[in-house]
């Protein structure tokens, strides 16, 4: 599937995570895999909390993080795509409205 700005995303609420000193660490229970998020990857984990928009979740970053939106997305687009191969995080909405 491939990421548009509308999609709404939330992390799996199946999925163990816990916080340490440099940022959060997630079981994929699928993959039976452990993933070790940066601050960045820790701030996009604690976004997922509650539903939100991918175009949504890139502006937030823009405003913390001195970085060019092109990279940004680039780089959270695929980071985002692991989390929902691994299951870590739902699709809840494809952006088709009423």
């Amino acid at each position: 599937m491939k990421l548009s700005s509308n999609i709404i995303l939330i992390r799996n609420c199946g999925t163990p995570s816990v916080m340490l000193d440099e940022g959060i660490v997630a079981l994929g229970l699928r993959s039976g895999s452990y993933f070790n998020f940066n601050r960045i990857g820790s701030e996009i984990w604690g976004m997922l909390d509650e539903p939100c928009e991918v175009g949504q979740l890139i502006d937030t970053l823009l405003q913390l993080h001195d970085v060019e939106r092109d990279v940004l997305k680039q780089d959270v687009t695929a980071f985002l795509q692991e989390l929902i191969e691994n299951n870590l995080v739902l699709v809840i909405d494809l952006g088709k409205r009423a």
